[in-house]
């Protein structure tokens, strides 16, 4: 096959693609309207002459009056390709059909402070740094209430005394650090405070997922040797948060106390994550918009075809892709049976407490159900303390507010302490008649 017949099959091919992408233009063009506008017209015409005129060029007749030299025909299909491609770029441009990606974007108005690390072994502060932001009023509340492992306790995480028998490690995300409670008021806290008689480590962290809090459980669990392992999972994120590697999470502040946590990780269309550069991730959270894959994707978004062939992409890892939940659930099970394995290795009972979704309570979610579902079949002994949270009043108030505030942490607290003293005293969770324990 010449160089010739290969140009005109890649002709014939790029003209069939934009016609059939042309076809489905009010699906995947943003601010396109339902129906076969004008702009839809367009990009079917123009990428139905592009794949005739590439037929055409197959056939010896048709290219012989274009001359016999190889190079010039060779040009002449490149420039017709880029100046129909060029047209309707323009055309489209003009009918301001939208974007996949806005190209101009307002500067970041925060900064990604050093006193907060993420790196393979999860998030948590850097605690010299944190202790001289809070002295300079930069930081405030309980993300200064840390200790120089940097991790939201009163504890310092050192060896304890072998003849403290009760000891008691918790592992998860806010609810476990302790958002919206007091400092002091936190379920942790509570924990600490009416067991005065067991040593209890809180390495809960905002943003950590189950795969973060494994991570951080094999770095302290040897140190602390814990009788009993408490994990929350809160069904609204941890599926999703599931997804991404280790420490994957920016902490962003917009001057004292206004904090945001924003991945510097996201999927791309097939499910893998990428990690970003910080300064793509900071300008796309500056419009709360999500940020492309890289540079390159960036600037073929931000081109009215590149935006229909990034849909186009869309729909077919849509078609082809796993189930996104399927994914979450599986990863979301590979790490709690790392959490099993490792706290099995230490001799330590493994409990899951199962966070609900506020705007849930009264309902079985897909999430909830899963989540028992793996705890089940895992054979993890589990506490669902939907049951016990059906008032608002155990909620901060307003939306985006998910957390349990002093009431709800104390609420939890009270669970957990019966509990927990009556595992040490029977020597089992069974004894607690909220906690289910499947059998081994």
């Amino acid at each position: 096959m010449t160089l010739a017949r290969v140009a005109s099959w890649i002709m014939l091919a790029a003209g069939l693609l934009i016609a059939l992408l042309g076809m489905g233009l009010d699906a995947v063009l943003p601010g396109s309207e339902p129906g076969l506008g004008l702009p839809q017209i367009l990009v079917i015409v123009g990428g139905t002459g592009l794949a005739v005129f590439g037929w055409l060029l197959r056939n010896d007749k048709f290219r012989r009056p274009l001359g016999h030299n190889l190079r010039a025909n060779l040009a002449k299909t490149a420039i017709i390709t880029l100046v129909t491609l060029l047209a309707l770029e323009i055309v489209l441009t003009q009918l301001d059909t939208g974007t996949y990606f806005a190209r101009d974007l307002p500067p970041f108005a925060g900064e990604v402070p050093d006193w907060f690390i993420c790196d393979d072994e999860g998030c948590r502060y850097d605690y010299a740094k944190t202790v001289a932001a809070c002295a300079e009023g930069r930081v405030t509340g309980r993300d200064c209430a840390v200790n120089q492992a940097g991790y939201g306790d009163a504890d310092e995480f050192v060896r304890p005394p072998a003849e403290l028998a009760r000891r008691v490690m918790l592992v998860g995300d806010s609810f476990t650090q302790g958002h919206s409670a007091d400092v002091g008021k936190s379920f942790a806290e509570i924990l600490d405070a009416e067991l005065s008689d067991t040593l209890v480590w809180n390495t809960g962290l905002a943003g950590s997922s189950t795969r973060d809090a494994v991570a951080a459980y094999k770095k302290f669990a040897p140190l602390l040797q814990p009788q009993l392992t408490i994990l929350g999972f809160y069904v609204a994120n941890d599926f999703i948060d599931n997804q991404y590697p280790v420490g994957s999470w920016l902490h962003v502040y917009r001057g004292t106390g206004q904090r945001r946590i924003v991945r510097r990780y996201k999927l791309d269309r097939w499910g893998n994550p990428v990690e970003l550069s910080n300064d793509l991730v900071m300008h796309f959270h500056a419009r709360r918009r999500e940020a492309p894959a890289s540079d390159l994707e960036w600037a073929l978004g931000s081109t009215r075809l590149g935006t229909l062939l990034l849909r186009g992409l869309d729909g077919l890892a849509e078609a082809i892709t796993a189930d996104e939940f399927s994914r979450q659930t599986a990863l979301t099970r590979s790490a709690m049976a790392d959490l099993l394995e490792s706290a099995t290795a230490l001799d330590s009972e493994l409990l899951v407490v199962i966070i609900p979704h506020r705007d849930k309570l009264e309902t079985v979610s897909q999430e909830r159900a899963a989540i028992t579902d793996i705890l089940q079949s895992l054979q993890i002994a589990h506490l669902d303390v939907t049951d016990a949270l059906q008032f608002e009043d155990y909620y901060a108030a307003g939306e985006g507010h998910p957390h349990w505030i002093n009431s709800g942490h104390r609420k939890v607290g009270e669970i957990l302490a019966a509990c927990i003293e009556n595992y040490f005293s029977a020597g089992s969770l069974s004894a607690c008649d909220q906690v289910v324990t499947p059998q081994r």
